[in-house]
């Protein structure tokens, strides 16, 4: 009876607890190896991305990895998982402390990486089953994995009485530090794939991160680019197996979540980013330029990610301070619905923001700002006391400048040594004077509520009637003056036909926006393709 009162007790302790918990123990496991392991003798301070971001990210990724394995052959209360967990890592804290008593201070990686070709690898392989030495691994390392993989034995046993599912997560512990040992390895594989001649594995690595995107500011070092590149993957990773465990724990609010989304915001910033992308690299092919370095390929998906969380936060919280609006004009929206709570609701938006920065700090300085940027506009966009959203001039001004952001930011994750001077000022205030045109669309459907709470939008002050013929006229400028500008002159009458049938699905009587964002990424993809060829 103790014990399950005790367990009881457990099941109650907050996420944040465990997160914090983990992190302490992933910092305490970096400080006791600076004794037993510097990774530099003559005392120099490894940079900061390796020891507060690579580390630790690295250290939660191989955690979640195993929630999810354990919860798979279990399918026992995920956190109960998790706690479970947080007092097996402890085990972090024993490799340092052995391998002092028995090495010494010697140089070593704190994280056995292996950096092998195909062939290498299957050699690998046979060790790792064989229980032999292997490169990139010390004694204590091999104590504290074998330990662990008993730990977690032990504790599906317990839950499962079953045998064949101890020794399945037995066995999975070692395929997981497996993979993560070899995630360079896979890479340059990857790589090497086509090259039919033999290359030291080594250096293809140290070339890749040296030519890649986060490695071009001249002034940064090695070691930094190699933190922040590896840091991409493991966001990559927690990324993907966070929101796997959420679905888990609560797939009614995942599936809320995911239909919440408003997927053609998201696709309009993924555009206006890949906009900034294909300026940067000028007369360049974006496809040879991934297939020439596969680590490009994972800045690349870093950053996608960043936007999709970054679209995420603005909509949580501009639903948040929503509420009055929304129970006239959206009630379909989650919050109003009831399909998840106001307070679960805060305690998700509280870790997107901390995955949103963890994921902000892998890139390089100039795409920090400008994400940043974008964020902050959303904030006072949405958000008392300003809550600009409120008056459509200063709210068109605001959009129209995130999307701007957005260029920027994907136009420095190619090239962060460029200026701003570098990016087209034409291009950069067309989208920023277009997008806050454009953007008026989305008061049509928010009229009723709007009106209610008395937000100064044009519907509201003009009317919905006069407004949807106002702002069908100001799609069309838009869309005809683009090529005009641009001299782009085989877009001048798809623009036509385009602005047409616009003002068609702008004032027919049953209102339906998603036609029109139909017709403005026919627009877009007609555009990128007369700007293309």
């Amino acid at each position: 009876m103790s014990n399950t009162h005790a367990d009881e007790k457990l099941i109650k302790t907050r996420w944040l607890n465990i997160f914090i918990s983990l992190f302490s123990i992933f910092l305490l496991r970096i400080f006791l190896e600076s004794f037993s392991s510097p990774i530099d003798i003559s005392g120099t301070v490894p940079p900061w991305q390796g020891y507060l971001l690579h580390i630790p990210l690295s250290y939660f990724a191989i955690f979640l990895s195993l929630v999810l394995i354990i919860y798979l052959i279990t399918k026992s209360n995920i956190k109960k998982i998790a706690i479970f967990l947080t007092y097996a890592h402890l085990l972090l804290l024993l490799p340092p402390i052995l391998d002092f008593i028995i090495d010494g201070r010697k140089p070593n990686s704190i994280i056995g990486y292996q950096f092998l070709n195909l062939h290498e690898l299957i050699s690998y392989i046979k060790k790792v089953w064989l229980f032999d030495n292997v490169d990139g691994t010390t004694f204590g390392m091999r104590i504290a994995a074998i330990l662990l993989a008993l730990m977690i034995s032990f504790f599906i046993l317990k839950q499962t009485r079953n045998r064949i599912k101890t020794l399945i997560g037995f066995f999975s512990v070692f395929l997981t530090m497996f993979l993560y040992a070899n995630i360079p390895s896979f890479l340059i594989i990857i790589q090497l794939l086509k090259n039919t001649y033999a290359i030291d594995p080594i250096f293809i690595w140290k070339v890749l991160i040296k030519n890649s995107w986060t490695n071009s500011n001249a002034l940064q070092s090695f070691d930094i680019a190699y933190a922040l590149i590896m840091s991409q993957i493991f966001f990559l990773l927690i990324t993907l197996q966070l929101s796997a465990i959420f679905y888990f724990l609560e797939k009614k609010s995942w599936l809320a979540i995911l239909h919440n989304l408003r997927p053609e915001r998201i696709l309009n910033y993924f555009l206006l980013a890949f906009i900034g992308i294909l300026i940067s690299i000028e007369k360049q092919s974006f496809f040879d330029i991934i297939s020439y370095n596969i680590i490009n390929l994972v800045s690349f998906f870093s950053f996608a990610f960043l936007l999709v969380l970054n679209a995420l936060i603005a909509i949580f919280t501009n639903d948040f301070y929503d509420l009055s609006t929304d129970k006239i004009s959206n009630q379909h929206r989650p919050l109003i619905r009831n399909a998840i709570s106001l307070k679960r609701w805060k305690a998700i938006l509280f870790a997107l923001i901390i995955l949103f920065i963890f994921g902000l700090l892998t890139m390089n300085s100039r795409v920090i700002l400008f994400m940043l940027m974008t964020q902050l506009l959303f904030f006072i966009y949405s958000a008392p006391p300003l809550q600009l959203k409120r008056y459509f001039l200063s709210s068109s001004i605001l959009i129209g400048l995130t999307t701007g952001c957005t260029a920027l930011a994907g136009f420095f994750l190619v090239s962060p040594e460029k200026t701003l001077l570098d990016f087209p000022y034409k291009i950069l205030l067309t989208i920023i004077i277009a997008q806050a045109f454009l953007s008026n669309m989305k008061d049509i459907k928010d009229f009723s509520g709007d009106k209610n709470e008395n937000i100064k939008t044009l519907p509201v002050i003009l009317g919905l009637r006069k407004a949807k013929v106002l702002i069908a006229i100001i799609y069309a400028i838009v869309f005809i003056t683009i090529p005009v500008f641009f001299s782009i002159t085989g877009l001048i009458y798809p623009a036509l036909f385009l602005s047409i049938l616009n003002f068609y699905f702008f004032t027919k009587k049953i209102y339906n926006e998603k036609y029109i964002f139909l017709t403005i990424f026919s627009y877009l993809l007609a555009l990128f393709f007369y700007t293309l060829y």
